[in-house]
């Protein structure tokens, strides 16, 4: 008798369930690459207003008002004064971030990130 090879390779349904995850995890990351790259942006933004000489004496306002200007000129609309904090330990003086971003996906499914980041004031 002859002996049947065995078949090598997918299937066409193993295919496709391959590409539609494929396809799902790429439509995802298009949607999500945007707030991670705004969330890096308004973390360096936070650190270079924390790294100012004096940030430490500033009011909550002098802060919110240095970092609104630079939020502007880079296009943030995510943070809202409600999402800063400055926090004073015993250590020192720092700011603290806390804000989340909803971000829909496919049909009713939202993704929802939240960020939250701390810098001490010089």
């Amino acid at each position: 008798m002859r002996a049947l090879s065995r078949q090598k390779g997918m299937t066409f349904t193993v295919l496709a369930i391959v590409i539609g995850v494929g396809i799902t995890a790429f439509i995802i990351g298009m949607k999500l690459a945007p707030v991670y790259m705004q969330y890096y942006t308004v973390r360096s933004v936070i650190q270079d207003v924390a790294k100012e000489p004096g940030s430490a004496g500033k009011s909550h306002v002098e802060i919110w008002r240095a970092l609104e200007r630079r939020f502007d000129v880079n296009s943030i609309d995510v943070v809202r004064q409600e999402h800063i904090t400055i926090v004073k330990h015993a250590t020192g003086v720092s700011i603290q971030l806390a804000y989340e971003v909803r971000k829909p996906l496919i049909g009713n499914l939202d993704a929802v990130v939240v960020f939250e980041h701390s810098a001490p004031l010089q």
